[in-house]
């Protein structure tokens, strides 16, 4: 890191005083919330300031204590408008936080009390409350419909040429779902329209800043020749956040960096910096924020060497992870591909089954296309060799079309190790499968559990 080497300190010495930083901000802002939490909020100047002290508590690891400024926010306000908009933000809040139940009672209260609240509120307050619902509903939902939502809100502001923070959070998540699903090229478009946003707007905010790194490496991994700049934005995303007090960023960017270094056969890199990543999870209390990025780095860790650590916490983690969205079905194929390499295939077939079930109804074709992948690899029955084979083709077939280049590489080398493909196997040498992804499945080493 640059600053730290400026510094001449280490990178966790640099972390830990800017943690010390931001913990004092935010304390303080916690502070000046709560003074005048019993004041009724009527305006929309002091809304966008209520929401700002909450993203900062939260984004500092806070997320009990924006939490708290939400929930007397929206007990001492009166008028619908700025009421469901608070109660929206509030279940936002409590989804990172890791209570469902509440936020999912809050959303559906402000369904009814949308229609209401529409007359007297502005334009801001309107498109804020989309915002929300439409976030809310793709964290929450078993179907594809929030993303919809949000995708329709990302085009209609940018037709209208916005460039705000209702704009930007829009076009941003519309585009990490895209990548999620594997529709890089409209990724990609959605990237191109951040970048396009008004630069000072941009450079004067640290996060949006973040945004656009994250969504830039996120991007890059389409294809081989780009991983490179993927890896750079991870680094530049984490050294933004670290110098601007954001432990979400951080963790997302180490996430990033981590499953970066997995796939390239950097094992000992990304469990070193897994191990980082965990300890600065232990300082923060957003659980739910927590069972995203865990996912995230619990299936990157089973591509290493290093694979055995991640026993117990990729059973651990299913309590943060919420029951109907993505991350649950990418945990249940980490907790498949565990079971296989312990040698137990019935409870892989398991996992594989819940996870697939739950993709399906996602929509996400390229997470069916990876289970697909996995659930022919887990057929172990002399028997099956049919089946396994026509599970592995419908894989190929899928992965090809919304696959990164990582789960291209994988998903190659399965196929020419399950059904022969002539095909598959010369794609699997020319993408370098093997020599990346091989001594993972049979290689482990005695190393210290990862511990959350």
């Amino acid at each position: 890191m640059k600053t730290a080497a400026r510094l001449r300190v280490s990178r966790s010495h640099y972390y830990r005083e800017r943690h010390a930083v931001s913990v004092g901000i935010a304390r303080a802002l916690n502070g000046a919330a709560t003074t005048h939490a019993s004041r009724v909020v009527m305006s929309d100047d002091p809304l966008r300031l209520l929401f700002k002290r909450a993203e900062t508590l939260r984004d500092a690891g806070f997320s009990r204590a924006a939490v708290d400024v939400l929930e007397s926010a929206y007990g001492a306000v009166a008028d619908a408008s700025p009421k469901a908009t608070v109660g929206l933000a509030l279940a936002e809040e409590l989804v990172f936080f890791g209570n469902h139940d509440r936020a999912r009672a809050l959303l559906a209260q402000s369904g009814g009390a949308h229609k209401d609240s529409e007359a007297d509120a502005s334009d801001w307050l309107r498109e804020t409350q989309t915002l929300y619902r439409a976030r809310l509903q793709s964290q929450l939902s078993r179907d594809s419909g929030g993303v919809f939502a949000l995708e329709t809100l990302a085009k209609r502001r940018i037709a209208e040429r916005r460039s705000d923070d209702v704009t930007y959070d829009a076009v941003f998540l519309t585009g990490e779902g895209y990548r999620n699903a594997g529709r890089f090229g409209d990724a990609k478009g959605m990237l191109r329209r951040l970048q396009a946003m008004d630069g000072t707007y941009l450079r004067a905010i640290p996060k949006r800043q973040l945004g656009v790194l994250l969504l830039e490496a996120y991007c890059a991994e389409a294809s081989d020749d780009e991983l490179r700049l993927a890896e750079q934005s991870f680094r530049d995303a984490l050294e933004l956040s670290v110098a601007s007090g954001t432990v979400v960023g951080a963790l997302l960017a180490m996430a990033g960096l981590i499953a970066h270094d997995a796939a390239r056969g950097r094992d000992e890199a990304a469990y070193t910096t897994a191990r980082q990543a965990l300890q600065m999870a232990k300082s923060v209390d957003f659980n739910g924020f927590l069972g995203f990025v865990m996912v995230e780095i619990v299936g990157a860790m089973l591509k290493t060497r290093y694979w055995r650590a991640i026993d117990p916490l990729v059973f651990e983690v299913e309590r943060f992870a919420a029951p109907r969205a993505l991350g649950r079905a990418l945990l249940k194929q980490a907790q498949a591909t565990f079971f296989m390499r312990m040698g137990r295939p019935k409870q892989a077939h398991q996992a594989l089954s819940e996870g697939f079930a739950l993709a399906k109804k996602l929509g996400n074709r390229r997470i069916e296309g990876l289970i697909l992948r996995d659930r022919a690899l887990a057929l172990v029955d002399s028997k099956a060799g049919p089946e396994r084979a026509d599970l592995m083709r419908e894989a190929v077939a899928l992965v090809e079309r919304y696959g990164s280049f990582n789960d291209l590489t994988v998903t190659y080398d399965a196929a020419a190790r399950v059904i022969g493909d002539r095909r598959s196997l010369q794609q699997a040498r020319q993408l370098g499968a093997a020599s990346l992804h091989g001594r993972a499945v049979r290689t482990s080493v005695r190393v210290e559990p990862l511990r959350l």
